[in-house]
């Protein structure tokens, strides 16, 4: 499911987006998920902003497009932006908040389908690299696969440990596991999952990671660990 947020004053233009995202949904068995909003104060103020696509107009009242992605950007950098204008003198700008593509009105549905192509590619990219952690329900947070040092779980809480930050969810350290590229993370037991590119050593039947943290080995699971780092190493 990709999420999609389209901020467009307009009514009837909006109207002919959602039509033309519906079609390109059929026609390539792509699953989107819409919210819409009539201006960027309301989009700002939706506290949602874990969007993967934003389809913004320019022109709108109270806040411009181009002034609400500068706000967009202090909490989400990686929010895929595709402007919609028909002032094309903007394109220049969209520079400085990182955007995907600008397109002028009206739209024309072929090189919609373009620009979606481009962002289709760059997500499936970004999935390979980053997972995002449901905080709290309106709170999510991407992190870096290759920063999670290791994920422990306890019960049903799960414990990030990132070269930053730590963090908190409620999730099933097997759910969590699935989300992981098995050739960099192994299950060392029932409670932990470990980043091998964060393995330091082997201290007697424990496992030290660069940061410092200290897991037991489980009982017969030290040759099954070695075969993993090995793995891990000859790819």
């Amino acid at each position: 499911m990709i999420r999609v947020a389209i901020v467009e004053d307009n009514e009837q233009e909006r109207d002919e987006l959602i039509g033309m995202l519906n079609a390109y949904q059929e026609k390539n068995n792509t699953h989107f998920s819409m919210d819409i909003f009539s201006d960027g104060f309301a989009f700002l103020d939706a506290k949602k902003l874990n969007y993967d696509i934003i389809f913004m107009d320019i022109m709108m009242p109270g806040i411009n497009g181009m002034d609400a992605s500068r706000q967009l950007r202090k909490i989400d950098p990686e929010a895929l932006l595709i402007f919609t204008t028909s002032l094309a003198q903007y394109a220049i700008e969209g520079y400085e908040v990182d955007a995907l593509d600008f397109i002028v009105k009206p739209i024309d549905e072929t090189k919609l389908s373009q620009v979606l192509e481009r962002a289709s590619e760059r997500l499936n990219h970004k999935k390979r690299q980053e997972v995002i952690l449901h905080i709290q329900s309106s709170i999510f947070v991407r992190i870096a696969i290759d920063d999670i040092i290791y994920i422990q779980a306890e019960e049903h809480m799960l414990t990030y440990v990132t070269v930053k930050e730590r963090y908190e969810v409620w999730n099933s350290l097997t759910s969590a596991y699935s989300a992981l590229p098995n050739a960099q993370f192994f299950r060392l037991s029932r409670s932990v999952v470990i980043n091998l590119a964060f393995v330091k050593g082997l201290s007697k039947d424990n496992v030290v990671m660069k940061d410092g943290t200290v897991f037991p080995l489980p009982r017969g699971g030290k040759r099954q660990f070695i075969q993993a780092m090995d793995g891990y190493f000859n790819l």
